[in-house]
């Protein structure tokens, strides 16, 4: 839908991020941060979110394509390397590079609005987010009796299932089959990290001071991202996760 964006990303290789997590140099919350970190900064450098046209939006969806591409191809990258997730500046010629490969599509796709994406895109990239660790995923949504906005938990509570669970401590595989059920259920499996996104007043290059240009992470119903674990695998304290969310809505 219009004003939301959801991405996901797996990490392939941890590598020597994960020797530095099992030798005690850097916390698992430590890496798990960065590496959302870098991933939603990525996602700015696409014009997936951020303020563009006069309002604060998510990309439009006809971009997503060769947005997924330009990240499957580039993204391994401009995450390579600790001391990338640690301080993105050290990275800024790669960031520059993503957004200038969408931007070539851009001047075939929307030559029009070209600088008006060249704004958006670097607005983005340059404040991206941030993090702040939380115990559970803070997450509100519309009910469907009315306007007014339900906690995740207060939702299951509320809403019927088809079978007899009910409340947050107890579902099944059968009311898992309603989708959002299900997605509520992988959120809140035990390991999985949690963090509120919120908005970075960055200073931007171009007027020499903070900038306000890019509000989306200052208001929405909802605004996530989380390292998680896939069902049956197995979690150890010190063991990096093995995919990287992020959701966003307004």
């Amino acid at each position: 839908m219009e004003g939301a964006c959801g991405a996901v990303c797996f990490l392939e290789s941890p590598g020597q991020m994960q020797c530095l997590v099992d030798n005690g140099d850097l916390s698992k919350t430590e890496a798990v941060k960065g590496i959302l970190e870098c991933f939603i900064r990525s996602l700015l450098g696409l014009g997936r979110i951020g303020t563009h046209a006069g309002r604060d939006r998510a990309g439009n969806p006809c971009d997503n394509e060769v947005a997924s591409s330009i990240l499957r191809k580039k993204l391994p990258h401009v995450a390579c390397g600790v001391d990338v997730l640690r301080d993105w500046s050290t990275a800024a010629d790669k960031y520059i590079d993503l957004s200038q490969t969408f931007l070539e599509y851009v001047r075939d796709a929307d030559a029009v609005n070209l600088e008006s994406w060249e704004k958006h895109v670097t607005c983005g990239r340059e404040q991206g987010c941030k993090l702040r660790v939380c115990e559970e995923v803070d997450m509100a949504l519309y009910c469907g009796d009315g306007d007014d906005l339900r906690g995740w938990k207060e939702l299951l509570e509320r809403l019927p299932r088809s079978c007899e669970c009910s409340g947050t401590s107890r579902t099944c595989d059968e009311c898992c089959e309603e989708k959002w059920v299900g997605f509520l259920r992988h959120l809140s499996r035990p390991g999985n990290m949690w963090f509120q996104i919120e908005h970075n007043m960055g200073v931007s290059k171009h007027r020499k001071k903070h900038s306000s240009d890019f509000h989306g992470f200052a208001s929405g119903m909802y605004r996530f991202a989380g390292g998680v674990y896939i069902e049956d695998e197995i979690v150890a304290p010190n063991k990096l996760p093995s995919y990287y969310i992020f959701q966003w809505a307004k």
